[in-house]
């Protein structure tokens, strides 16, 4: 048995895919960077993730993948997609996703707390006998106040529109520089890049 390389946009995961995968399909292969400078800190990573289709649901358009360890999640195509008919059985499902979060400390900043979400989805032309790739861009962005700073544990505690969290500084040099009173300005980004290798029978 073996694997044909030609990639398909076929099972567009509506934003959502690469999270699905990561949680419930694949041993990730990931690298990671961690930048810090005085009161902002940026943690990226890069993810690839994979799973083998087990079946497709035409009239749904969802697609039940699975992963190395059995585990299974169901995927929906996006209209878009013109060729969801092309996936078999037997085919991988395969996601590089790349995120990137950041966050940056604002003095004397009045703003209003919140976040905003935008996701941007696209696919490559899909012509006879060829395939493409589906790219999926997702960004936040928030404002959060920080309520409460606890030198003790070097902690901080963050109050969003909806939410609050503690968030543990590990840095004392940047624990230093939080005040209650302070906002934090959050920005999220996340891409990820799906493809579809059609399973060739030897």
């Amino acid at each position: 048995m073996r694997f044909s390389s030609k990639p398909l946009a076929a099972v567009a995961l509506v934003g959502l895919v690469n999270i699905a995968l990561a949680q419930d399909i694949a041993q990730p292969a990931a690298m990671a960077a961690d930048v810090s400078a005085p009161g902002i800190r940026t943690v990226a990573e890069m993810v690839q993730l994979s799973g083998q289709v087990v079946s497709v649901n035409m009239e749904t358009r969802e697609v039940l993948v699975e992963g190395p360890n059995g585990n299974q999640v169901t995927l929906t195509a996006g209209d878009e997609i013109k060729n969801l008919a092309a996936v078999t059985p037997g085919d991988i499902v395969t996601a590089e996703v790349a995120r990137t979060i950041t966050l940056k400390l604002l003095k004397n900043s009045h703003l209003e707390v919140g976040r905003v979400e935008a996701v941007q989805q696209g696919a490559a032309p899909i012509t006879e006998g060829e395939g493409g790739a589906l790219v999926i861009d997702r960004m936040i962005t928030g404002i959060a106040n920080v309520v409460s700073v606890d030198p003790a544990t070097m902690t901080v505690v963050l109050q969003g529109a909806e939410l609050r969290r503690a968030l543990k500084i590990a840095d004392p040099e940047q624990f230093l520089l939080v005040e209650v009173g302070d906002q934090v300005e959050i920005q999220y980004l996340e891409g990820a890049a799906l493809s579809l290798q059609k399973h060739a029978a030897e």
